[in-house]
């Protein structure tokens, strides 16, 4: 629900925000619900006809995917011997 009610406020004061600064408002909405744990699937499906939205969420999840696998590539083998 909480991500219905970001995307209806979305859609009311985006037309209040200047095209040219759209998209650093959209990261900040979406920062904002990453960060009250609300899942990107379900972004995406509230979201699901923002193009602005869609953009910045993909943005997101290649940055946080490339993060996982760095973090994933400098994991130590729990089995090795020390």
């Amino acid at each position: 629900m909480t991500e219905d009610l970001a995307a209806s406020l979305w859609q009311e004061i985006k037309r209040y925000i200047n095209p040219a600064d759209r998209a650093d408002a959209v990261e900040t909405v979406l920062s904002v619900m990453i960060d009250h744990d609300c899942d990107p699937e379900d972004i995406r499906a509230a979201f699901a006809n923002d193009v602005e939205m869609k953009r910045a969420l993909t943005d997101y999840l290649d940055e946080h995917d490339a993060d996982f696998d760095e973090d994933e590539d400098n994991d130590v083998d729990d089995d090795s011997d020390y």
